[in-house]
């Protein structure tokens, strides 16, 4: 999958520029993206989000009720056609409803509205 060309931002940019086998913002939209850290279990960022990085962490280690919880929150906060990327060994916890896998087995999955 090239995440250069699945991702990207309002103007049309692809919004990743692979260096090697890494990939960095764009400078152009680099000023555009904030970054957020939290503990999930108790407080989950506003949103509406692209794009939700959570790798090796909610579908690793929580139990199963509460990875559900963590996913329905997710989707709720991220835009229509977003894209949540999870560690490539995980799982999404069913039903995963509101979710399309994006890139094969990566662990990056499209979102979707009802």
């Amino acid at each position: 999958m090239d995440l250069t060309r699945s991702v990207r931002n309002t103007c049309g940019q692809a919004p990743l520029v692979q260096t090697g086998d890494e990939y960095e913002l764009n400078e152009a939209v680099r000023g555009q993206v904030e970054f957020e850290e939290q503990d999930l279990r108790r407080r989950m960022p506003e949103g509406p989000f692209d794009l939700v990085l959570c790798r090796h962490l909610a579908f690793t280690y929580f139990d199963e009720a509460l990875q559900r919880d963590v996913l329905a929150r997710i989707i709720e906060r991220t835009r229509p056609g977003g894209v949540l990327v999870t560690g490539k060994q995980e799982r999404l916890p069913a039903p995963a409803d509101r979710v399309t896998p994006a890139g094969g087995d990566l662990g990056i999955y499209r979102v979707s509205r009802p």
